[in-house]
């Protein structure tokens, strides 16, 4: 039976490669979040000028581009409470454009509200999509929090 016996400088050796792939690991996720977080942005842009051109087919064309970068983005954050909140964006983001593209022809002040609504909730899901790989745990809580209030009180029906 061989015996295998690390000698000092093997052992550092050893510790230095396991933390060099550590880093590496470390960035390549980082990389793949802010490539996903760069198709979240890009994707609620093009949703916003396909609403501007008001365009229901445009809308339905989108959906699954939105979707697909709103998945992505839920796959590199993993589970918790952040990827719960994102999973209720592309819905939501898609039933507002088809409010304010169909109310565009009937009721001027009805497009108003629901484009203001889209707008309001791209910017804030923009905003939070930019701090993101800088924020604090609680920073991301709050703006996890702030996206939620947000579309829960958008949701609500108008009295």
């Amino acid at each position: 039976m061989a015996t295998f016996v690390l000698s000092r400088s093997n052992r550092h050796q050893l510790k230095l490669a396991k933390a060099a792939a550590k880093e590496q690991r470390d960035e390549a996720a980082r990389s793949r979040e802010q490539a996903a977080l760069a198709e979240v942005l890009i994707a609620t842009e093009g949703l916003m000028t396909v609403v501007k051109r008001n365009s229901p087919e445009g809308v339905q064309e989108y959906w699954p581009v939105l979707t697909a970068a709103m998945a992505r983005w839920r796959v590199e954050l993993g589970s918790g409470d952040m990827e719960q909140e994102i999973k209720n964006w592309p819905l939501f983001l898609r039933t507002t454009a088809f409010k304010g593209v169909s109310g565009k022809a009937t009721n001027s002040t009805e497009w108003s509200a629901e484009f203001w609504k889209l707008g309001t909730g791209i910017r804030l899901l923009s905003s939070v999509v930019l701090a993101w790989p800088e924020a604090s745990q609680a920073g991301r809580q709050a703006m996890r929090e702030e996206l939620r209030v947000f579309r829960l009180e958008s949701e609500r029906p108008s009295a």
